[in-house]
């Protein structure tokens, strides 16, 4: 879907009504450099999706923020116009005190993450946790509430934020509001480990919609709510009917700016290229990339230990092969995620060392931010991307990498625990629990003839860019409307 196709599509049914995306994401961030206030985009693939919908509605976007440099940038009410350079829309960030970010973070990224990632992670559920966890959801909730208008329509993501949607129904029930889960929802026998499981199931159930990426997700859901709370489901509909208030459950995935990362794409020139082979040795290499956030659902230490394997059993390759791994900093405070951080540099320090050949070696580890340029350029130059999630709810990169290619070059190797491998049958599937399946993978991604890469990566461009960020959008929005059009046409009977 073109940007001109949603533009006509938020004109015409968001005409005189105010859209409020809710998410623990800012779109824009603020820090201080040498002493000057400067703003950056925020990463991920959320921002990349939203981002431009309330930007055409100029709608609100409300986000929790530490303070700090956030806060010189805003008005009395939290307010700031962005994007910096061309303000069409109102950011409102709500202020958190250490106490309360450190808490609620610990609830979401200690409790619900690895609840819903069965990847050997135990979960911590403390009740001071949960208790900011819900102070801060009633927080952003009232700050929601200061700026709805009366035709407002809100739209609530992700797991951090799954009691948020029941503080806006209780004082303003005339609000669409609506709600997407982005990772896995975990099934019953695991689901009930969670020690607040019905509260944050009935704080799901006070929305209009609630929406995941795949049905797999949705029955998950379906069968925890049917468990542990007293409702009423009709199949038919795909609606709980909850308290006198119906939800409707809604799958749909998730998706990138196909046409903007082809159009970076195409404007990266041969020179740029050669400039970063130059810059890290790459010159006349078999070039592998991978690109993820700091996280221990990610399978990375096995990513660098299956590349071992591939070089044990192909020692051809020695000298001729380089894989570029790009590394995101991601919940740096979270003790999960120091340990995670190290035992990636162990894993690919004990393969560089086991290979290393007159100052070759086999894995180079870029661990820092990233511009969407930056990384397209690596895609752009790579013969294969290998993705080895333990669990993820979609993972984007894999779309990312597929859009960069508008050669219909490469091969894509991707987990089965991926999310996103329902949608791309022609990728080279791998359980990355197995170091022997990722090394024959990448040997067999690599022999791949030119013609069968083409056909592959052509199937998956053409589906990548027919169901976009912007359609995932559309989509959830016109189901929001739609219960709003079934709830007018029931009182008029």
């Amino acid at each position: 879907m073109r940007l001109e196709e949603i533009n006509k599509f938020i004109d015409k049914k968001f005409k005189n009504r105010n859209i409020i995306v809710v998410s623990y994401t800012e779109p824009y961030v603020n820090f201080v450099r040498e002493g000057k206030v400067e703003g950056r985009k925020g990463s991920g693939g959320l921002v990349t999706a939203l981002e431009p919908i309330v930007r055409m509605n100029h709608g609100v976007w409300v986000a929790p923020s530490p303070g700090g440099a956030d806060r010189l940038t805003v008005d009395e009410k939290g307010r700031i116009k962005v994007p910096p350079q061309n303000p069409q829309y109102v950011l409102k960030r709500v202020f958190l005190s250490k106490e309360e970010m450190l808490r609620y973070i610990n609830f979401s990224d200690r409790a619900l993450w690895p609840l819903s990632h069965p990847v050997f992670v135990k979960p911590h559920f403390t009740k001071k946790d949960f208790e900011a966890y819900k102070k801060v959801n009633k927080k952003i909730a009232e700050n929601v509430i200061e700026e709805a208008g009366k035709n407002s329509v809100v739209w609530v993501q992700d797991y951090q934020l799954t009691l948020c949607s029941k503080y806006i129904k209780e004082k303003r029930p005339d609000l669409l509001v609506g709600f997407f889960w982005h990772i896995p929802f975990a099934p019953v026998e695991i689901f009930k480990a969670n020690k607040y499981k019905e509260e944050i199931l009935e704080g799901m159930l006070a929305n209009d919609v609630v929406g995941f990426h795949f049905q797999a997700y949705a029955e998950n859901f379906i069968n925890c709510v049917n468990a542990f709370v007293e409702t009423r489901y009709n199949p038919a509909l795909s609606s709980f009917f909850y308290k006198e208030h119906e939800t409707k459950i809604l799958s749909v995935p998730a998706s990138v700016d196909f046409e903007k990362i082809n159009r970076i794409s195409l404007s990266i020139t041969k020179k740029e290229i050669e400039e970063i082979k130059k810059k890290h040795s790459l010159e006349d290499k078999i070039i592998g990339i991978g690109a993820d956030r700091l996280d221990y659902i990610k399978g990375i230490p096995e990513k660098a230990y299956g590349i071992s394997y591939f070089l044990k059993t192909n020692p051809e390759f020695m000298k001729k092969f380089v894989f570029v791994q790009l590394l995101a900093p991601s919940r740096t405070a979270v003790p999960e995620y120091k340990e995670t951080f190290k035992e990636i540099k162990e894993a690919v320090e004990k393969v560089n060392e086991k290979y290393e050949r007159d100052g070759w070696k086999p894995i180079i580890l870029l661990y820092d931010f990233f511009t969407e340029e930056e990384i397209v350029k690596f895609y752009k130059l790579s013969d294969f991307c290998l993705i080895t999630s333990l669990s993820d709810g979609l993972n984007l990169v894999a779309k990312e990498y597929i859009a960069s290619k508008n050669d219909n070059s490469g091969a894509l190797i991707l987990s089965k625990f991926a999310g996103v491998s329902y949608e791309l049958p022609e990728a080279i599937l791998v359980n990355p629990y197995s170091t022997g399946e990722i090394g024959i993978a990448i040997k067999k991604g690599l022999e791949m003839s030119k013609e069968e890469k083409k056909e592959k990566m052509k199937k998956m461009r053409a589906r990548v860019r027919e169901h976009d960020a912007y359609r995932w959008s559309v989509e959830f929005l016109n189901a929001l409307l739609e219960r709003e059009r079934y709830e007018e046409a029931g009182k008029e009977l």
